[in-house]
């Protein structure tokens, strides 16, 4: 039977097909998305598990959203025949999946049927059936997704079942004979799983069967020293009893071969058909040489750190890594594993400890060299082994002068020999390569702040900070728990200003060590100041200051850039000009006024050398102390004129980007003359496009990504003097705030704007900060501030001339005084908006204003007004293609209708609202209209819905900091408990789109 026409692989990395051919699912998350529906296939899948394993954490408000947009591209993925198999149910979703068409299923299946086959006897259906199953897995699950996707609690069962069925799977093949083509096998699992009995049973048993007594008694040996050094216990019974059947040639270990389900099995493997007897062997006797004095045992590691802390995971994958298995054979492959990361990040420091940790099980000796990597002048490899050759007992005369001579003697000397080499600070692989042994039992451990690429099948361990608890064990090891205790916020702040650095926190916590009259809270003022952190992480010894770490991978890049051979180093340079928690590769690239491509070959080349991290394909990270260093050496090494110039290129990428942006989301926002903005021919920044977007949901969601980017951005150009954008870029994104109620964010840039504004003297830039703040203060219910900046808005308009402007503010001047219960004044101020909005053309104002004194007529009893307000406005959003406002003036006619007795009219007004907002991502718009919604079914008797829609309300008002949540969680209260324990029926779910 061939493959479906629809097939789904998760056992490897993620694969579809359809009819055969291979389909992309390119993006990252969208991969997540569908591993995780495949994984629970034909069930529903809730958003926090989704979440979960698209972002690693638990869902923001934007992420049902952000979900729905991923589901709308997967199923353009799948195309119009299967991409219907993803359906939105509940709050969650589910895809369809039929039999035979996903590889888990398929395992699982042939699994079960291969364990019956097992129970019954018939070891060639269940040889067949198991290797078949096993066929089906291409490597480890979820590698290719995210960081942490392998190591999902729901993967441990699945690695489990596989793990059973090739231990049934050989037993099968045991049965039937097959004991010499196993051997091969059986010795590999036993490397990779050396506390797995079974497998070392299974090897003795093969062993033996195969004449090879004396090998199998010798595995045995193995796996009984290995298990009691690792795990201090003696073979299970199974094992012991196998050992003494085999010391006792017991005659029923013999296989007994079932000809008719298996007749190849008759024949000896290592025999061909029709061979006769093999020829007797002849055995040729060698003089014995004398023995060879004793080598001495070189002991060269450095001290370990007494007050060693954290790095728990990274030590016990590097332990298991080098302690090699008890008796292993003498070419056992050499491990190698490089420790790499930024410089002070711990690299020797771990190194050093880990080889203390394992030194025991290396009896023949431990050699250590720093190989001066990051100095101008690195040890080459044949210096390196004329010592490592003397420390080994060659005399003087004896070392080879070539580089290959001294090289194929160290690997002679250490054949056969158990010896741990700690290469510290490497260059690069080649200075690395001639210095590792050929065969033997010795493990090799390099630190670099490079990726060796070039050390073929060395293990990586790459450093990244501390998190906060292992900073804070490590800053307390060094000061002591007395002052840690008595300042916490101060250590808090101090952890902060080394952002998880290993060399920051050891050198702060020792000057304060140092100095007993010092407070915690003291070093955290030093250290608050930029521009003295990095004097401030400075001992008096050369080594001991983070500004010389990072020095010694820079003088490299400049290096590089003399020679002509990169400039990774103007990269840097300027990428500590840009105060953001990541960047991207198109933003960069207009930092650098590069092409993407060539901005990205910059950037891997930084991560290539631990100077920059890559957290995720296309992004990339740099240490807060890191970027601090690269802003002084940009101040140093490059010109102020080009500073400004890509400081300039940055802001106005990302100025066109968000107008980009909300060009979708809200096509109706106010645009500002062009003369408010800076000229973009000056200093670099012609040329400068943004980014393009396909749809609103992947608008909004490079909003949601870039949000604190985008207020560093604001900040960074009123620090550079760039005025006009420092307040065009937040008046850009007013309504991505307030659709997704980022009230810190919101107040932060609309400040910083305003200052910006009043300074470039611009009235336009002015009267929109200060109308935006006041929206923001509305939101807060601090209406008398907001009061007062809607009445400066409105005079800065009047002055300069502005009648749109002076519309608008005028009519968030009367919402206002209305909410302050100045209902007469705040209808005069409407009627004073509503001529100037439609003699300037601005239907969006104009409608904004009806639907805003139907709010108030409403509010005066008068529906009936109301109503007639919200259907002029209607008519008018809907003419004009308003969305984000037809769905404001939906749920007010909605609860218009519902004060006019209409319930029902109420109910369908206000889900048509919910639906909209759902659909242009409008997530503060929704919490209100689900409010509304409660407000209308529980005014209808439904109590149970108006639970749920009061609900939803309140989870993203909660997620906001909104202050209404408090009236929604009162509304909830009213209902009887008794609601809380039936679901709502299905009719009644709100409806959104999926």
């Amino acid at each position: 039977m061939g493959e479906p026409a629809l097939w789904f692989g998760l056992l490897g990395t993620l694969e579809v097909r359809q009819d055969g051919v291979p389909v992309a699912v390119p993006a990252r998350r969208q991969r997540a998305l569908l591993a995780a529906l495949l994984f629970r296939s034909n069930q529903v899948v809730g958003l926090d598990e989704l979440a979960e394993a698209v972002w690693q954490s638990r869902p923001t408000e934007a992420a049902a959203t952000t979900l729905r947009s991923y589901v709308m591209r997967l199923r353009r993925i799948l195309g119009p025949r299967d991409g219907s198999r993803i359906k939105a149910l509940g709050t969650g979703y589910l895809i369809e999946v039929r039999e035979g068409e996903l590889d888990l299923q398929v395992f699982a299946d042939l699994a079960a049927r291969g364990r019956r086959a097992r129970a019954a006897g018939d070891w060639a259906e269940c040889a067949d059936l198991l290797a078949g199953a096993l066929r089906l897995w291409r490597g480890e699950v979820l590698t290719d997704l995210s960081p942490g996707a392998a190591d999902h609690a729901d993967l441990e069962g699945l690695r489990e079942l596989r793990m059973q069925s090739l231990g049934w799977r050989i037993e099968a093949d045991l049965r039937l004979g097959r004991h010499a083509d196993v051997l091969a096998e059986l010795r590999a699992l036993t490397v990779q799983h050396p506390l797995v009995e079974v497998f070392h049973a299974q090897l003795m048993l093969a062993l033996y069967r195969s004449d090879r007594q004396a090998d199998a008694l010798t595995a045995y040996e193995r796996a009984r020293t290995l298990l009691a050094e690792e795990l201090g216990t003696d073979p299970g019974p199974s094992l012991q009893q196998l050992h003494r059947r085999i010391l006792a040639l017991d005659p029923e270990l013999d296989p007994v071969l079932d000809r008719e389900r298996d007749p190849s099995a008759v024949r000896s493997p290592d025999r061909p058909a029709g061979a006769g007897a093999e020829p007797p062997t002849v055995t040729v006797a060698t003089p014995t040489p004398a023995p060879a004095p004793a080598p001495p045992v070189p002991a060269q590691l450095p001290a370990d750190l007494p007050d060693f802390t954290g790095r728990r995971d990274q030590v016990s994958r590097l332990r298991e890594l080098l302690l090699p298995p008890a008796g292993q054979a003498a070419n056992r492959v050499v491990v190698v594993s490089t420790i790499t990361g930024t410089g002070g990040i711990g690299k020797t420091t771990l190194a050093v400890h880990v080889a203390h940790a394992v030194a025991g099980s290396f009896p023949d000796g431990q050699l250590y060299v720093d190989l001066r990597g990051m100095s101008e002048s690195p040890l080459s490899p044949a210096e390196v082994l004329g010592d490592a050759l003397r420390a080994l007992g060659v005399s003087e005369g004896e070392v080879p002068r070539g580089d290959e001579a001294r090289s194929a003697l160290f690997r002679t000397l250490l054949a056969g020999r158990r010896m741990l080499l700690l290469l510290d600070n490497a260059l690069d692989a080649a200075q690395v390569q001639p210095l590792l042994p050929g065969v033997g039992g010795s493990g090799v451990l390099v630190t670099c702040r490079s990726r060796l690429v070039g050390l073929a099948g060395a293990t990586t361990e790459y450093l990244d900070v501390l998190d906060e608890a292992e900073a804070a064990e490590l800053f307390t090891a060094v000061v002591g728990q007395r002052r840690v205790a008595a300042e916490p916020e101060a250590v808090r702040a101090v952890l902060g200003y080394c952002a998880g650095l290993p060399l920051a926190l050891r050198i702060a916590a020792s000057r304060l060590a140092s100095r007993p009259g010092w407070t915690v809270a003291h070093l955290a003022a030093r250290l608050s100041d930029e521009r003295e952190r990095l004097d401030t992480l400075t001992l008096d010894t050369a080594d001991a200051a983070v500004r010389a770490t990072f020095r010694m991978s820079y003088a490299q890049l400049v290096l590089a850039e003399q020679q002509g051979a990169s400039d990774a180093g103007r990269a840097f340079r300027g990428l500590g000009l840009a105060p953001l928690s990541e960047i991207g590769v198109a933003a960069a690239a207009a930092l650098l006024g590069e092409t993407s491509r060539e901005a990205e070959r910059l950037l891997e080349q930084l991560v290539d050398v631990s100077l920059l991290e890559s957290p995720a394909p296309g992004r990339y990270r740099m240490h807060d102390l890191l970027r601090a260093y690269a802003q002084e050496c940009a101040a140093q090494d490059e010109s102020d004129s080009w500073r400004r110039a890509a400081v300039r290129r940055l802001t106005a990428w990302y100025l066109r980007t968000a107008e980009q942006a909300m060009d979708l989301v809200y096509p109706h926002r106010r645009r500002f003359r062009s003369e408010e903005a800076a000229d973009p021919g000056v200093e670099g920044a012609v040329g400068i496009a943004g980014l393009a977007f396909e749809d609103t949901d992947q608008a909004l969601e490079w909003c949601e990504s870039e949000r604190a980017n985008l207020v560093a951005v604001v900040r960074l150009a009123g620090d550079a003097g760039l005025d006009a954008e420092a307040w065009l870029l937040p008046a850009t994104l007013l309504h991505f705030f307030n659709m997704r109620g980022h009230l810190q964010e919101w107040l932060e840039s609309y400040t910083v704007g305003l200052r910006h504004a009043r300074r470039a003297g611009s009235a336009s830039g002015e009267a929109w900060m200060l109308g935006g703040l006041s929206m923001a203060h509305r939101t807060l219910e601090q209406y008398d501030l907001a009061l007062t900046e809607c009445q400066e808005a409105v005079e800065v308009c009047r002055r300069s001339g502005d009648l749109q402007g002076e519309a608008t503010h005028l009519s968030a001047l009367a919402s206002v005084l209305h909410l302050l219960g100045r209902t007469p004044e705040a209808v005069l101020w409407f009627e004073r908006a509503l001529p100037l909005r439609r003699r300037t053309g601005d239907l969006s104002g104009a409608a904004a204003t009806l639907n805003n004194l139907g709010f108030v007529h409403q509010a005066n009893k008068d529906s009936d007004r109301a109503a007639a307000c919200y259907r002029e406005a209607l008519e008018i959003c809907r003419e004009a293609g308003l969305r984000y406002l037809e769905a404001a003036v939906l749920d007010g006619l909605g609860t218009a209708s519902l004060d006019l007795g209409d319930t029902a009219a109420a109910v369908s007004s206000i889900r048509a609202a919910i639906a909209i907002r759902a659909q242009i991502g409008d997530a503060t718009g929704e919490a209100v209209s689900q409010e509304n919604l409660g407000d209308a079914l529980a005014a209808d008797g439904q109590s149970r819905q108006a639970r749920q829609a009061w609900e939803s309300a309140a989870a993203f008002l909660h997620r906001s900091g909104h202050p209404n949540e408090a009236r929604v969680r009162a509304k909830i209260a009213t209902l009887p408990q008794s609601e809380a324990l039936a679901p709502a029926p299905a009719d009644s779910v709100t409806a959104t789109s999926g």
